[in-house]
């Protein structure tokens, strides 16, 4: 499941909810990984999310690596 917080707004009303899944995730003992990917794949990740398009966009160099 990939969840991004930084794309839309979070209210003092939301934080319960995000709270119970965070507890959920780490009850379950999900694994993260880092991943290191250049921009361009990234937008192309991305592409349906407007909002997080544009924050790579206007916050990554082209030919990084993030």
């Amino acid at each position: 499941m990939i969840v991004c917080f930084y794309c839309f707004k979070v209210s003092n009303l939301d934080y319960p909810v995000v709270e119970n899944i965070m507890k959920s995730i780490v009850k379950e003992k999900q694994n993260f990984e880092r991943l290191e990917l250049r921009k361009e794949d990234l937008l192309e990740m991305f592409k349906v999310n407007y909002k997080a398009r544009k924050y790579l966009y206007l916050n990554l160099i082209v030919g990084t690596h993030v």
